[in-house]
């Protein structure tokens, strides 16, 4: 999950980066002790026009010549490197996960989904788009879901299957199996109203849980899902699409912009909300995080969890990058621990009490965390295991 910046094009994603390989690293940590607290989930904020939670949408099209789908893609595997932006990494297992690669040579070439199981590669080339995969999920039953410019995919085990046509921004699958995808409303309500959508499958057919009931539209690249207990859903978007609705929750009758409260606000930008939102992330116990920057001069990086209907912010112990900005990605453990690629401010975790540094300052950019309690994690230049941890 990555900052606005990073996103405008794979171009300036992928500056620097050389070849990808997966490996597994020992266990290197440190610890600081920080205060506890309880993280329910309640989200607040202002409630938007009724939901149309009925209309269900079939799939669009996007105007090429031949449906999209997904083919097996025959560049060699040192030859591709990882994407560092939103959920682009996914783990299953100690001895699975999948990420989002591109061309080590040619950072304008498609975007290609990687797949490592048990040491054997595989890479795919999604086709009938500009764009190959933006966001990758993993469902309770193995399944892998991509989110693309070309539409909506599932992995099945031996091949992809089209479940959408029409860019899609994000994807996510809760614990029970909702799968849902997501965006930003271009182009339906116009410049002046680029608010999220969300969607969930049911029964084979993606029932829209925002004002509009129309088919998948345009959507920015760069959305962050995050499936809550109870049946709703967060979505936060990129900063650097210019959206004023950064963070939205559905509680499973209506969709409500989220503002961050009991952040200072120094010399805001009127048209912006006060913290500007990139990622969010809910805990095994419900909680919910979220990761963005102040909207002010200085800009300063902001993490914050919600509990008892209140937002805290969390004092963290990595620094920002050099703009101000903060490049982090968040995941939740089963056990509760939360993770964070702090880009080069390296890769933490936080049990509620404590921060314990796993890298010794080197540089981690993605990560995520399988159901066996497998963290994975990206540097740029490779994905590596953290197992043993």
């Amino acid at each position: 999950m990555r900052p606005g910046a990073a996103l405008a094009a794979a171009a300036v994603v992928l500056a620097g980066a050389v070849v990808l390989g997966w490996t597994r690293v020992p266990p290197d940590g440190t610890t600081a002790s920080r205060p506890d607290a309880s993280m329910p989930a309640s989200p607040t904020g202002a409630v938007m026009a009724p939901s149309t939670a009925s209309s269900t949408m079939a799939p669009s099209t996007t105007g090429v010549t031949a449906a999209p789908e997904i083919v097996e893609f025959p560049m060699p595997t040192w030859g591709v490197v990882p994407i560092v932006w939103l959920h682009a990494l996914v783990a299953v297992s100690s001895d699975e996960a999948w990420a989002v690669v591109a061309s080590a040579e040619d950072s304008a070439a498609t975007l290609l989904i990687a797949r490592s199981l048990r040491g054997q590669w595989a890479l795919y080339q999604v086709t009938g788009s500009g764009w190959g995969a933006v966001g990758l999920a993993a469902a309770p039953d193995n399944t892998i879901w991509a989110a693309t410019g070309a539409g909506v995919f599932q992995h099945d085990g031996g091949t992809w299957v089209p479940r959408a046509e029409g860019p899609v921004a994000g994807v996510a699958v809760s614990g029970d199996g909702t799968v849902w995808i997501g965006g930003r409303r271009d182009g339906i309500g116009g410049p002046a109203d680029p608010r999220p959508w969300l969607a969930r499958l049911e029964a084979g057919s993606w029932l829209r849980v925002d004002p509009s009931p129309d088919a998948l539209p345009d959507g920015a690249l760069g959305a962050r899902i995050a499936p809550a207990p109870g049946g709703g859903a967060w979505i936060a978007l990129r900063p650097g699409w210019w959206v004023e609705d950064d963070l939205m929750y559905y509680d499973g009758t209506e969709m409500r912009v989220v503002t961050i409260t009991g952040v200072p606000d120094a010399e805001p930008d009127d048209a912006m909300p006060a913290v500007r939102v990139f990622e969010v992330e809910v805990a095994a116990d419900g909680g919910v995080w979220a990761v963005g920057y102040l909207n002010a001069d200085p800009r300063q990086g902001v993490l914050a969890r919600l509990g008892d209907g209140e937002w805290q912010v969390v004092d963290w112990p990595f620094p920002a990058s050099d703009d101000g900005l903060v490049d982090v990605d968040a995941a939740a453990s089963p056990d509760g621990t939360m993770w964070f690629a702090a880009g080069t401010g390296g890769l933490w975790s936080f049990d509620g009490a404590l921060w314990r540094e796993h890298l010794g300052g080197a540089a981690a950019l993605n990560v995520d965390v399988a159901p066996d309690g497998t963290v994975w994690y990206a540097d740029g230049e490779r994905i590596h295991c953290l197992c043993g941890e």
